[in-house]
């Protein structure tokens, strides 16, 4: 947030005197004095004249082009909205504290609605304007009497019952001055009546921030300096149509209620204000359901991101889940693959087994012609020691022969006295 440039001339203080503190929006500094937002760079005095309605501020553009821009219903619009919404809002207000007969003003009166409603109540209403074409238009429209130019600078005679400045107060570069005027013009119980918005420190955005409209948005307690200011002895505050408005009630002797049986509403404004009631109803019951669906809609609200979260969580299963079936297909596959090497192993598993059957009842059938085999291997190894022993003994025995026999025949006298060897010797 920045101040911007001075075009005109800088308010080096609040309408009140006070010196001009922080900076509350963009142009708009806080009075450190009654509170007021002040723009610190107000327009000066002719920025109010209307002499051409084509290009001054408060011209015919005014109430056409740069409404429909800032997306306000234009002049032509309101005149047909109004009666039933703002007019009627004030005229209520109005018949709280004041009735008919007597003259009646209404400062800056637009199309000129609320004075021809006031004109038909009893009262000598007339209007005022700035700008040459909306005093025709309201002319042409309601059949008012308007008159164009600042209050200030009008010819007017005192003795008005009534003065009413709707949305006009915020606008004004000396708005003291202006108040003074009004209390002027009143009779000594007159009443005055103010709709402006009420500043309680809102921030830079606010809507009621408009520098090239507003140049002073006050506080509650500013708005009764300002009037006791100007003269005025008892002031009351309430609320205005609006929440961002305030309804001001100026009087310039003490409050005293209407005088009863005073003036008879006619029937049409009775009906009128009767319907406003049931508008006001509608709209409290309206409030009520609106109220209620923007905390379904919050809800719904609530619900939906709920869903969106678990909609990004489901689709991140999602993707998870299809990685883990690839996963699985690919097992499965695997398992498949397995499952039929597995049934062939399976066969050759009882292939095998089978034939291990079959070698063991072989080895049975083996082991058991061993065993006999055995056996018969113990009897003839048993009959093969008894013959070995028996031949042994027989090789000792004829070793011992044999030996005998070898003595003999080494034995040359054996030989010569044995006949048959001396046969056998030559002759």
């Amino acid at each position: 947030m920045s101040d911007e440039p001075a075009v005109v001339g800088v308010a080096p203080v609040c309408w009140c005197g006070g010196a001009l503190g922080d900076l509350v929006a963009p142009r708009y500094r806080r009075c450190v004095a009654c509170g007021s937002a002040v723009l610190v760079a107000p327009p000066g005095a002719k920025h109010f004249d209307v002499v051409d309605d084509e290009h001054d501020f408060y011209g015919r553009t005014y109430w056409l082009e740069y409404a429909q821009a800032r997306n306000f219903p234009t002049i032509c619009a309101r005149a047909r909205t109004d009666l039933a919404e703002r007019c009627a809002f004030w005229l209520e207000r109005l018949l709280d504290v004041v009735g008919p007969p007597g003259r009646a003003l209404e400062i800056g009166c637009g199309h000129g609605g609320f004075v021809r409603l006031l004109r038909e109540l009893g009262f000598d209403a007339v209007g005022t304007e700035l700008s040459p074409w909306v005093v025709d238009f309201a002319k042409q429209t309601f059949d008012v009497p308007v008159l164009l130019g600042r209050l200030e600078t009008l010819p007017l005679e005192p003795g008005f019952r009534c003065i009413a400045a709707f949305d006009v107060l915020e606008h004004l570069s000396d708005p003291v001055d202006t108040m003074r005027r009004c209390r002027e013009l009143l009779v000594p119980d007159g009443t005055l009546l103010i709709q402006t918005p009420r500043y309680r420190g809102e921030g830079p955005d606010w809507a009621m921030f408009q520098p090239d409209e507003h140049v002073h948005l006050f506080t509650e307690s500013a708005i009764g300096v300002l009037l006791h200011r100007a003269g005025f002895e008892t002031i009351a505050v309430q609320p205005s149509l609006f929440p961002y408005d305030m309804w001001v009630v100026a009087r310039t002797g003490a409050a005293a209620a209407r005088p009863v049986g005073e003036a008879r509403i006619p029937a049409a404004f009775q009906a009128l204000l009767g319907l406003r009631h049931q508008v006001m109803e509608l709209g409290h019951t309206l409030a009520v359901v609106d109220a209620d669906r923007a905390e379904r809609l919050d809800q719904v609200n609530q619900l939906t991101a709920q869903v969106h979260d678990l909609t990004n969580r489901l689709g991140t299963s999602e993707a998870d889940r299809t990685t883990r079936l690839e996963q699985i297909r690919q097992l499965t596959r695997r398992l498949t693959i397995s499952d039929a090497d597995r049934s062939e192993r399976l066969i050759q598993v009882k292939q095998l087994t089978q034939g291990i059957h079959e070698l063991a009842e072989q080895l049975q059938v083996s082991e058991t012609d061993r065993a006999a085999r055995l056996e018969q291997t113990h009897d003839l190894t048993g009959w093969l020691a008894t013959s070995e022993a028996d031949r042994k003994a027989r090789l000792d025995v004829i070793h011992a022969l044999q030996a005998e026999l070898d003595a003999i025949r080494r034995s040359w006298v054996w030989r010569a006295s044995h006949p048959l060897r001396q046969k056998e010797r030559p002759g």
